[in-house]
């Protein structure tokens, strides 16, 4: 079957409060594709797990509803 491969990337186009985006990429040909993000919404992703059937893939992870400003102390 097709291999996938699912992580937290760094997308440096976002604040770093925000910067946190769950990408996946796909082995075709011995080579994985480039990462593509599951729901670039510009909000941080974090703690996801992916499930498989014989059929469908599903992943669920925790997405942040509204980007985190940028005035919060993350270091608590």
């Amino acid at each position: 079957g097709t291999k996938y491969l699912f992580w937290l990337s760094n997308n440096e186009n976002r604040t770093n409060e925000n910067r946190s985006t769950l990408v996946y990429s796909k082995l075709v040909d011995n080579s994985w594709s480039e990462p593509i993000a599951i729901d670039d919404d510009g909000t941080a992703d974090f703690n996801f797990d992916v499930l498989v059937d014989n059929e469908n893939i599903y992943v669920a992870w925790t997405n942040v509803d509204e980007a985190i400003d940028n005035t919060i102390n993350l270091d608590r």
